[in-house]
């Protein structure tokens, strides 16, 4: 939360893993990300918002899975077959995710964002779910990584 020109997004959690942050260095930590071609920037990030935007993803398929093995998500041949079968599952719980903020969201958006995060099946779980996931919803999906 931002406390004057001071952010701390742990404050309150046992142990508060990051502590305080300057505003500045935050902002400077933004920039150098984003501008590091190294980082994850363009490969994850401008990809998913370019997606959104141009209308790539405005269907699911079975080849929606294969998004998270663009952001490292370890896909298999059989985690494409298996997605197939759990294709409506996956719209469904997503539909159901509020096109919000998750700061913002009320109780029963959060228990709905909760139910998208458990979804999985066997070799595809939160951490391949939620990449593909958060491509749709990127406001209100937590990536749940390893």
């Amino acid at each position: 939360m931002p406390i004057g020109n001071v952010l701390n997004f742990t404050q309150g959690f046992l142990p508060d893993a990051i502590g305080e942050i300057l505003l500045d260095q935050a902002v400077a930590r933004v920039g150098a990300f984003c501008s590091d071609p190294d980082s994850g920037f363009l490969a994850y990030d401008l990809v998913g918002y370019v997606a959104r935007n141009s209308g790539r993803l405005e269907e699911i398929g079975p080849w929606t899975i294969l998004v998270a093995d663009a952001l490292a998500g370890r896909i298999s041949v059989g985690d494409v077959n298996k997605f197939a079968r759990h294709m409506e599952e996956f719209a469904k719980r997503l539909g159901d995710v509020p096109k919000e903020d998750l700061a913002c969201t009320d109780e029963g958006g959060l228990s709905r964002v909760i139910d998208f995060c458990c979804f999985g099946f066997r070799g595809a779980w939160a951490p391949k779910i939620t990449k593909v996931g958060a491509l749709f919803r990127n406001e209100a999906i937590p990536i749940l990584d390893g």
